[in-house]
């Protein structure tokens, strides 16, 4: 099923269980135990649909920003055999010696053409994501989906943007200014003069930024072991992106100014911020310490719930990082924060001189990117305790 078919199916269920509690009989002499026991089932039926849901918008959030990271879904044939034969070693060790040759040579080449539409020359090795990510066949990237043919889905790791549902900008040039508004269509009458009225627009800019990871080699690993330089170049890469995604959840830290501050955790606090957003789509993120204090403070004195259950809050997606302050909590509409990539490559660069007594060689992993956050989509409850 679909996300709307199971939606559908779970109002159903809800329906049939309204009116099975408003039975008349019911109402009057208390449940049976048949109909005791059909209530249970349909409680049970729609907990299961609930968890079918979250599971099918996780897929639906994780494809879309798949599909951003401008990975090549379907490699053909050519490029399958060009991603098995490509030599990261080889690569990095010419790279170092500026003689690059052969097919690494051409992928540092399609890699610079990347950066070149920004007015950057790689003055290190330029890999595309691709020959990162779906060469990758270890399986040392936990909470990763790997493939050949399809490359590398960023599930784990700390990285909650593709389930919050923030908004990805591929092929970037510059400064690049985002109207954020939820656009409104007028109605008109054929044949008068309509007056059309426009509300005030709001704009997020993208400027690029440098995010990199740092990490040292043995040089005896990058001669003898491809596969693990590969993977832990990878998990530099990875890296990379938790830096992004950690830039927007410190703009919305230091710039959301709505919302509210320490005092012991309460369900009227956390629904109050959910209420600032004024929007449908509100997911919950929160640090560490924050999604222990809510998964344990009852949110009511009756219900037997927490203000946190599961992974939802108020029915709605709550998701912990330690990319995040650990007592804060951010309610928000996610698709209002956005990075944008400037070049669908990484930039490696080495430098074999100032570890080499340890015989080390220190690496560098890069990325252009540019993030930025329409505020008055968020709220924040910071000092959770």
């Amino acid at each position: 099923m679909n996300i709307n078919e199971i939606k559908l199916k779970i109002s159903g269920k809800i329906d049939e269980l309204n009116t099975l509690a408003n039975d008349p009989e019911v109402l009057k002499a208390g449940a049976s135990d048949e109909q005791t026991a059909k209530f249970d089932a349909l409680e049970k039926e729609i907990d299961g649909l609930k968890k079918d849901l979250e599971r099918a918008e996780k897929i639906e959030s994780a494809n879309k920003f798949k599909a951003s990271l401008n990975i090549v879904k379907n490699l053909g044939d050519n490029e399958n055999k060009q991603v098995e034969k490509f030599s990261i070693s080889k690569a990095i060790a010419e790279s170092m010696n500026g003689s690059l040759s052969g097919l690494e040579k051409e992928v540092h080449e399609e890699g610079c053409k990347s950066f070149q539409y920004n007015g950057h020359t790689p003055t290190g090795l330029a890999l595309p994501e691709k020959f990162i990510f779906a060469s990758n066949t270890t399986s040392s990237l936990p909470g990763y989906a790997q493939s050949k043919s399809e490359g590398l889905i960023g599930l784990g790791q700390d990285l909650l943007g593709t389930q919050l549902g923030i908004s990805y900008k591929p092929n970037l040039v510059g400064s690049v200014k985002i109207n954020a508004t939820d656009k409104t269509g007028q109605k008109g009458v054929e044949g008068s003069g309509n007056t059309v009225t426009t509300g005030t627009n709001s704009y997020v800019t993208l400027a690029p930024q440098f995010f990199y990871f740092e990490d040292t080699f043995s040089k005896h690993l990058l001669s003898n072991n491809e596969g693990l330089v590969l993977s832990n170049i990878a998990e530099m890469a990875i890296g990379v992106e938790r830096a992004i995604e950690k830039d927007i959840f410190d703009y919305i830290a230091a710039n959301v100014t709505t919302g509210t501050t320490g005092g012991a955790a309460t369900w009227a606090k956390v629904l109050a911020i959910e209420k600032a957003v004024r929007s449908g789509n509100v997911k919950f993120a929160l640090g560490w310490s924050a999604d222990g204090v809510l998964s344990a403070t009852a949110k009511d004195a009756g219900s037997g719930l927490m203000i946190k259950n599961s992974d939802t809050i108020n029915g709605k997606l709550a998701l912990a990082s330690s990319l995040i302050a650990d007592s804060h909590v951010y309610a928000g509409d996610w698709a209002k924060a956005f990075i944008g990539y400037y070049s669908s490559a990484y930039e490696v660069l080495t430098d074999p001189y100032s570890d080499s007594r340890s015989g080390n060689i220190k690496f560098t992993v890069s990325r252009m990117a540019g993030t930025g956050v329409l505020t008055s989509k968020f709220s924040s409850y910071k000092g959770v305790a």
